[in-house]
């Protein structure tokens, strides 16, 4: 059996989903838009996240086999082969528990929704980000099927929508902090 669809398994399943991203077949604006024909037409690729900015680095490269079959189509002989190419590794600076905590802090209040980004003030890592309610990219990683894909364009709640970086809110309470330096003054 030769296997043909790549393959993406997310375990925190909607841990992280906006962060992560998620796959898709390739859509005929961005076939259109290869200039060098690296793309065809069933291709997957990343739709969202970081799945869709490394998707070069992620992608890795596609193998084959040429085989002899007989009439049973029982392999008889290989004439060639070329091994497939594993798609590269990123490593993320998120701290899972504070990830985790983050997304339990939100969810402990059903139907909330929002979004959270902490980085390290430090270097600027990003340690969590959270936007809910968030959806499960392992929905998408063998093909979406019509009925999931419409629950979730659907819903009112928007969450394919990442909040913690595209959504527009108003500040909160950003004068706190100018207080709070005159008062350590």
């Amino acid at each position: 059996v030769t296997d043909t669809t790549p393959r993406r398994h997310y375990p925190g399943k909607a841990s992280a989903a906006h962060l992560l991203g998620s796959i898709g077949e390739i859509d005929s604006k961005k076939l259109a838009l290869d200039i060098t024909p690296k793309y065809r037409a069933g291709d997957v690729v990343g739709k969202s996240g970081l799945e869709s900015k490394h998707e070069s680095h992620l992608r890795g490269k596609v193998g084959g086999r040429n085989i002899v079959v007989d009439v049973a189509g029982r392999e008889i002989e290989v004439i060639d082969e070329v091994q497939p190419i594993p798609g590269g590794r990123i490593v993320l600076t998120l701290d899972l528990d504070l990830q985790r905590s983050a997304e339990e802090a939100f969810r402990s209040v059903p139907g909330r929704r929002g979004g959270l980004v902490a980085l390290d003030p430090r270097n600027g890592e990003v340690l969590a980000l959270v936007s809910e309610p968030a959806y499960d990219p392992n929905e998408f990683a063998g093909g979406i099927d019509s009925e999931t894909w419409q629950g979730l364009i659907s819903d009112e709640s928007r969450p394919l929508r990442n909040r913690a970086v595209s959504g527009q809110y108003p500040p909160g309470s950003t004068y706190k902090a100018v207080v709070g330096v005159a008062g350590l003054s």
